[in-house]
């Protein structure tokens, strides 16, 4: 049954039935009554199995306040009665902090019932029999609500309304829904694999996040490797080009004759000896001086030049070495463009086509083609040296250079001998 208040939304349930027992024992009770509402207590009692403490109602109390149980948790003592209506009683009995269950009442608990006068005034008097011979003092503990007054007027009377709603409500005793123990348990277990699962979905998303950063982070060093190594290639090449360009072998031959042109064989009394050419100073020359019998310390600062320069001379005033440099000469360059075709090709022709003019022309020069090599962009080279011993030799190598334009002089070394140069050609050949 359930007890409304005019103006006050909360509703009480009264005249539940308790029962004490274990779970297993609680949910029997509950399937053969039907009674599948109402509030669970653990009961704090160091016994050998968990006991509860329960009173059940069907699902028109649910919501509902559990009267009987909110006042055993506010009184030690207590027999209060209050008149639902002319022929209808309520009755709560409260001992020792809990719904008295010392009389068996069909269909509730003697402590929470309800019922006609008779029945229920022998409820009370079976309470207050029970209450003298323990001892417990009946006085102050017998209310009587404000309807029910006339019928127990050795009762305290009590204006129920405010009694009632003075009390705190505690949600453990708001009735509800008790979840059997094996769909509670499968609730339970389902919620553990639910939470399992989002936990492993969770970290699946965190991984994949992760191996997708990874992944992209991989993608941007590969992207960034291979623009480099794009950059290199062509670094590379343009570099072999700015090589060929320069260092072309009919362009650096015509260069170092045209220095030659201002070297005599021997100046201020000191005798030219060798000299030395290098493609990276292409309007100098460094010479080695040997001292005539007409040369002198102060000759050798106007040996080779106009005006007094210092050079580097041997500890015994012997020899000295100095550099000329020819300014006004015009530089030439090479001026075939060649093509990455031409410089991968997978036969080196141009290396085959150079020992085969050499062969034929063996008594003119004196040819070695070595260190042969592969770069990693396909390039093939081979390092060549030639030597000749007159001037004309060389410049007969010049004008027969023009036909191989990828190959390259890094230096040339003259040597003076009865008045003509012998001289050594250092330099490379690719594909």
């Amino acid at each position: 049954m359930l007890l409304k208040f005019a103006g006050i939304k909360k509703q009480y349930a009264i005249g539940l039935r308790w029962a004490v027992d274990d779970r297993g024992g609680i949910e029997s009770i509950q399937f053969n009554t039907g009674l599948h509402y109402g509030i669970m207590l653990n009961i704090e009692e160091k016994i050998s199995r968990k006991l509860k403490l329960v009173a059940l109602c069907d699902d028109s109390h649910n919501k509902a306040i559990c009267l009987a149980g909110l006042l055993a948790s506010r009184f030690k003592n207590l027999i209060l009665v209050h008149r639902i209506s002319n022929s209808v009683f309520w009755v709560c009995v409260v001992k020792n902090n809990a719904v008295w269950s010392g009389v068996d009442v069909p269909k509730a608990t003697s402590g929470d019932f309800f019922g006609n006068y008779s029945v229920v005034s022998e409820v009370i008097e079976i309470a207050k029999a029970e209450f003298e011979s323990e001892g417990i003092d009946l006085e102050g503990i017998l209310l009587s609500t404000d309807t029910a007054s006339e019928e127990y007027p050795d009762f305290k009377a009590i204006n129920f309304f405010e009694f009632v709603t003075q009390l705190k409500k505690d949600n453990k005793y708001v009735i509800h829904y008790l979840q059997p123990s094996k769909i509670l348990l499968r609730k339970i277990v389902l919620l553990v694999m639910l939470i399992i699962a989002v936990s492993v979905a969770g970290y699946y998303i965190q991984q994949q996040r992760l191996v997708t950063r990874l992944l992209h982070q991989q993608q941007i060093a590969e992207e960034k490797q291979r623009q480099l190594a794009i950059q290199a290639k062509a670094d590379y090449f343009a570099k072999l080009q700015k090589t060929i360009q320069y260092q072309a072998g009919y362009a650096v031959i015509n260069n170092v004759l045209n220095v030659l042109n201002y070297i005599p064989l021997q100046s201020q009394g000191w005798n030219l000896s060798d000299a030395a050419y290098d493609v990276n100073q292409p309007k100098s020359l460094a010479l080695n001086l040997v001292r005539s019998d007409y040369g002198t310390l102060d000759s050798f600062l106007l040996a080779y030049s106009k005006e007094p320069t210092n050079g580097s001379i041997s500890a015994d005033n012997n020899t000295g070495v100095k550099t000329v440099t020819a300014s006004a000469i015009t530089l030439k360059t090479g001026n075939t463009t060649v093509s990455q075709e031409m410089l991968t090709q997978s036969i080196p022709k141009a290396q085959y086509q150079l020992v085969s003019y050499m062969q034929l022309n063996q008594e003119l020069f004196k040819f070695r083609l070595k260190n042969k090599s592969k770069s990693p962009y396909g390039v093939t080279s081979a390092e060549f040296e030639i030597n000749g011993d007159k001037l004309w030799q060389l410049m007969q190598f010049g004008k027969t250079s023009a036909a191989f334009p990828t190959l390259v002089i890094n230096s040339i070394k003259f040597v003076v001998s009865d008045y003509d140069m012998s001289w050594t050609i250092k330099g490379e050949i690719y594909a």
